[in-house]
């Protein structure tokens, strides 16, 4: 372990212990501190990050049964959420995209369109676009596994070394994209389904998929165009060696894939139908409420019960009969589970339910201490902060942790001083907690593409920060202004 781990462990044990001795501070009761201790304790080990995230959320989780924060039956229960048995089942059902090839094709035939042949610049972005795209409805990681195993073939059909400016931006937009795209929908990322579920907590607010959907969309939209003029205007790789070659490569790949496969199509299939399910409840109960009412569609809908039953159904499917080959198995589905990420969400729902309790004082705090500096900046001055605060600390700690941080401080104030929608506030939180571009550590995607030896830390830490600034800007005013459309508060 680094010796900077080692000295985030010691912070995080001396400010839980502070916080337990300690007599109340401010508005904070006895329970409250000890309440706080464990909550900064859990902020120091995300940022110094001397165990995995999700080890310290089990721990999270185990500290507030210890110092009566929750009972042991109420604590643990955040592991049956709707919202994890959601990602449950999502998982699976965008993971079998991956495991048939589906994803693999659809990457292909994005950038084999004929408006985007022989053009350098249309490449580059559609490569963006298609990956963000594809990034908002499967793993962000199988996303940036996909489009790093089809960038390398390019580059050395291209004869590039590495450190060329091209070879670089390649795999500097692949990781872009793996963030851009998981804000699309509420299964394009974990940062999402944790900050819906937050908001349901604190709110009692359903965002629904649809509405999230199309902020998400909006986002991405408006980061791909920005992208374009940011890559084509400031930052200007050398586009020459492009012309021809991966046209060729791509068109050969395709080939080589044949006809879509039957696996493929089913896997497209049964996405299709969840999204359906996923988003007809709300549209439902505003234009049939009695057909909503009849069936009970908020409970048998549910996204959780959509997600397993159709998980389920494509275990049962059979997509070769001689090679006893099911379109979804255990295998691949629990390769797509990660327990760590689980346990997160059930940190994220728990501080949800824990913050607003008046026997704390926890919101009480937050609000004394920063309304009042926050009250004189109006709304544009929070969005600022916002995007500035979630994106800096998202390149060196997890997005879900940030987001949860975020959400957590900006959305009650929201609600509290009336400055703003705090729903489009917590969206605006999740869009900028999502874009980890900048360094190797910010996510598995920025991970695996600086690992290539394409795209040197130097050359990210630059031309990256150039790109992630006006990004984050971005994805936090649009994500904020659209979803404040599209999330009526109050309600």
């Amino acid at each position: 372990m680094a010796r900077w781990r080692y000295i985030g462990v010691l912070i995080a044990f001396i400010l839980l212990l502070l916080f337990i001795i300690l007599p109340p501070v401010g508005a904070l009761t006895p329970l409250g501190m000890r309440t706080a201790g464990v909550l900064l304790f859990t902020i120091a080990l995300w940022i110094f990050e001397p165990v995995p995230i999700g080890v310290t959320c089990f721990v999270t989780l185990a500290l507030w049964v210890v110092v009566g924060a929750l009972t042991f039956k109420d604590s643990f229960a955040y592991f049956g959420h709707y919202i994890n048995l959601f990602l449950i089942g999502s998982f699976g059902i965008a993971g079998s995209l991956y495991s048939t090839g589906a994803a693999r094709r659809y990457a292909l035939s994005m950038l084999n369109l004929p408006f985007v042949r022989g053009r350098p610049w249309m490449f580059l972005i559609m490569w963006l676009f298609a990956a963000s795209v594809l990034s908002s409805v499967t793993s962000n990681t199988a996303t940036t596994v996909i489009f790093v195993a089809l960038a390398i073939p390019v580059i050395e059909a291209l004869g590039l070394k590495k450190g060329h400016t091209f070879a670089a931006m390649l795999l500097l937009l692949i990781g872009a994209a793996g963030s851009i795209g998981g804000n699309g929908t509420p299964i394009g990322t974990v940062v999402n389904v944790a900050g819906i579920g937050l908001v349901l907590n604190l709110f009692k607010y359903q965002m629904g998929f649809l509405q999230f959907s199309v902020a998400g969309y909006a986002v991405i939209f408006t980061c791909t165009i920005l992208a374009y003029f940011v890559v084509r205007y400031i930052l200007r790789p050398d586009v020459s060696p492009l012309a021809g070659v991966s046209t060729t490569y791509i068109q050969d790949e395709l080939k080589k894939m044949g006809p879509m496969a039957l696996g493929e199509k089913l896997a497209w299939m049964f996405l299709g139908i969840a999204i359906f399910f996923w988003i007809i409840p709300d549209p439902m109960n505003y234009v049939i409420p009695s057909l909503y009412k009849a069936l009970n569609a908020g409970q048998t809908m549910n996204w959780a019960v959509t997600a397993l039953l159709i998980a389920f159904v494509m275990c049962l499917i059979p997509v070769s009969w001689k090679e006893r080959k099911m379109l979804l198995n255990m295998r691949d589905w629990w390769a797509q589970t990660d327990i760590g990420v689980l346990s997160l969400v059930a940190v994220a729902m728990a501080l949800g339910d824990l913050l607003p309790k008046a026997e704390l004082g926890i919101s009480a705090s937050i609000q004394g201490m920063l309304g009042p500096g926050l009250a004189v900046l109006g709304l544009i001055g929070w969005l600022l902060i916002i995007a500035l605060a979630m994106g800096a600390l998202t390149n060196f700690m997890s997005n879900t942790a940030t987001a949860v941080l975020g959400i957590s401080v900006f959305a009650p104030l929201s609600a509290t001083l009336g400055i703003g929608n705090p729903i489009a506030i917590a969206f605006a939180c999740l869009m900028a907690a999502s874009m980890a571009m900048w360094f190797p550590p910010g996510t598995t995607c920025t991970a695996i593409v600086f690992s290539t030896g394409y795209l040197s830390v130097p050359y990210g830490f630059k031309k990256g920060g150039i790109l992630f600034i006006p990004l984050t800007l971005g994805a936090c005013f649009v994500g904020y202004f659209v979803a404040a459309a599209v999330f009526p508060w109050p309600i």
